[in-house]
This record gives C-alpha cells, sequence and structure tokens, in this order.
C-alpha cells in the first residue's frame, strides 16, 4: 500500500477510511504490481465483469450475496446479454471508499439508496418523489418508509412483470401493510393470486407501484373519484 500510495496517496486516504481499510490491501483487488489494468480493460480484475468474482471471494456469505446477483436482472443484463453499463459491485457501493450499508452515508444506505438506483433509473426517481407517499416520506427525511431496495431486494432483483414477481408482491407489500395483507387475502384477488394465477389483480395493480398515494388524494388511483377507472382497467365496462 506504501508503494502505491506514491502516486495515488488520494485513492489510499479514501481506502483508510472505508470499510475495507485495514482489511484489503490494493493488490487483494487490482492483482500483483505486473498484472495490473485499467479498470476499463476487461481483464482488469476490477473491471465489471471481474468484480464479481473479484468482490465475490471475501463477500461469500450469504449466498445471496453472490448468487442473487448473478441471477438477477443486473447480472443477467451484465453476463448474460453483454450490457458493459449494467451495474456491477462498484456502481452501488463504490470502489475506494466503499461503507457499510449501515452507514448512513454509504451509497446503499436507506438514506441514499433511491439517489444510487436513480443513477440509472432517473426518470422513476424523479416521479417517485412527488408521486409517491413513499418517496415523498423519504425526501422529508423519514427512515420509516421504503425506499428501492425494500420493494425490489438489493442483489436479487427480479424483472417486476414476472409472474415470479407478481405473486411475491403482496407479501412484499405486507411486511409494511399487514393488516391490509390479511384482507386482501380474503378477497377474490388475493385468493386467486395465492392459487398462484399470476394474472390476478396485486397492490400495484390498484395502488400503482412508484406513484402510490393515500385513498383520501384526490390523485390516488384508489380515490373514490378514480376507482372506477382503475378497475376498468382489467374490468372493461365497469360502472
Amino acid at each position: 500500500e506504501t508503494s502505491c500510495g506514491e502516486c495515488h496517496s488520494s485513492v489510499l486516504r479514501a481506502l483508510g477510511r472505508s470499510a475495507h481499510g485495514g482489511e484489503a490491501a490494493c493488490a487483494d483487488c487490482h492483482g500483483g504490481p505486473h498484472d495490473i489494468r485499467p479498470a476499463d480493460d476487461f481483464a482488469s480484475a476490477v473491471s465489471a465483469v471481474n468484480q464479481i468474482k473479484n468482490c465475490g471471494r471475501c463477500h461469500d456469505t450469504p449466498a445471496s450475496l453472490v448468487d442473487g446477483y448473478l441471477t438477477s436482472e443486473h447480472g443477467k443484463a451484465l453476463l448474460v446479454s453483454g450490457l458493459v453499463d449494467a451495474p456491477s459491485c462498484s456502481d452501488c457501493h463504490g470502489d475506494h471508499r466503499i461503507l457499510a450499508t449501515d452507514n448512513d452515508r454509504a451509497p446503499s444506505s436507506h438514506a441514499h439508496s433511491p439517489e444510487m438506483c436513480g443513477t440509472c433509473h432517473g426518470m422513476l426517481l424523479e416521479s417517485w418523489q412527488v408521486e409517491s407517499a413513499h418517496g415523498m416520506g423519504w425526501v422529508e427525511g423519514r427512515d420509516d418508509v421504503p425506499v428501492c431496495t425494500d420493494c425490489h431486494s438489493s442483489h436479487e432483483i427480479i424483472d417486476p412483470i414476472t409472474a415470479e414477481a407478481r405473486l411475491k408482491s403482496a407479501d412484499t407489500c405486507g411486511d409494511c401493510h399487514a393488516e391490509y395483507l390479511t384482507t386482501f387475502r380474503a378477497t377474490f384477488h388475493g385468493q386467486s393470486s395465492h392459487l398462484g394465477l399470476a394474472a390476478s389483480a396485486t397492490c400495484s395493480d390498484c395502488h400503482t407501484s412508484h406513484a402510490n398515494l393515500p385513498a383520501d388524494d384526490p390523485k390516488s388511483s384508489v380515490n373514490p373519484d378514480n376507482v372506477v377507472e382503475t378497475c376498468a382497467q382489467c374490468h372493461e365496462g365497469v360502472t
């Protein structure tokens, strides 16, 4: 590290203040002195495609950290579809000044993860902040509202329109809204979903996913003035 720091002093200082400070040395991530390549070189130990294996050497528990990413939409986009702009470890956690996820300053913390996800999903972040009760609560600084990683998970992100995601969504919302999950399960929609019928209406079909508002809000999809239009998305001709 001392040798690297002669040229990369600012990087060395950042590393010292990170979660890796005192735990990982430069060569642990970048390889030996004669094997170091630019980060945008696919052969580099810290390239997007090699980070998974490189970081996974230490971060292998729980299994969902690496295995979850490999089967996620992000992982498949990068490693199967070859989309090199798909997020890899450093895109979400940073590179030299990586902080523990329970650190409020970490990009992946509750306080900052919407901004982290919004780096790629900017349009969703913009609308979520002003159209969703969750997003508006986050903007106010509340720590009791769900953010992206609470609903979509962090490493095991799956396509939200798949049958698997739709059938899981009620339980996800029910983590916070337990009383509504109980009543939903007693309805025709809830029983159909519980039986595995993915086309059944679930929470986001009625409340929307990123523009969910209380029923007493005139803009809410479940406001009495809007509920017929909402139901008509599936039930054509409903009055």
